[in-house]
């Protein structure tokens, strides 16, 4: 009687009840990150043809949204699942997309370091399904793995600068934020692990 009650009163994840998310999608924070993700292709589109007032002006917006959704989120009480989902989403499918139109459009940054954050993006979701699997609650926003985006996005705009010639950038300057954007990502990573690694230990001592 005491687990079918246990049971009763827990409350369903997003990624469970489809009706739910629905119902999420329309809060102005979520349309946001809604909003970010829709743009990246013609973002890339942009980088690809070179047609920089399309980038900057369509990066911009990114960035405001990416700044404003979690302002709004809290100051409207509209927290969800669907927003934590959505949030890391954009962030990574924005910033991995424009470093492949920087590798391509040949701007000198490095394809080691894309490869660095692709397969260092693919273990942080790994960790985090086997996480949600064992809890059923999605992982709460890490403030570090906020930091890595925004210092990941000034390298990918120093590099940008510097290939267009819009401005004397030296060549020393992004690959200074490069290697402490990809030391954020490591950082970040290394404490997903961490943490995982530690509640399960804890569990498995407490069975």
């Amino acid at each position: 009687m005491r687990i079918a009650s246990v049971q009763e009163n827990r409350v369903p994840s997003t990624l469970h009840n489809f009706s739910f998310c629905v119902s999420h999608v329309f809060y102005v924070s979520n349309l946001l990150s809604l909003l970010r993700i829709a743009v990246i292709p013609f973002v890339f589109w942009g980088l690809l043809k070179q047609n920089y007032w399309l980038v900057f002006g369509l990066g911009g917006l990114g960035l405001i949204t990416d700044t404003l959704d979690g302002i709004i989120a809290r100051k409207l009480n509209q927290q969800s699942d669907l927003g934590r989902l959505l949030d890391p989403i954009g962030d990574k499918i924005g910033l991995l997309s424009t470093t492949l139109a920087l590798i391509v459009i040949n701007s000198n940054f490095p394809f080691w370091a894309f490869l660095v954050l692709l397969c260092r993006d693919i273990a942080v979701f790994i960790l985090k399904c086997c996480q949600f699997q064992k809890t059923q609650q999605l992982p709460q926003p890490d403030p570090l793995g906020k930091t890595t985006s925004w210092a990941l996005a000034v390298t990918l705009l120093l590099y940008l600068l510097k290939h267009w010639q819009l401005f004397e950038v030296p060549m020393w300057l992004p690959q200074i934020s490069l290697f402490m954007g990809l030391s954020c990502a490591l950082i970040s990573m290394t404490k997903y692990f961490y943490l995982y690694h530690s509640k399960r230990h804890k569990k498995i001592i407490i069975e």
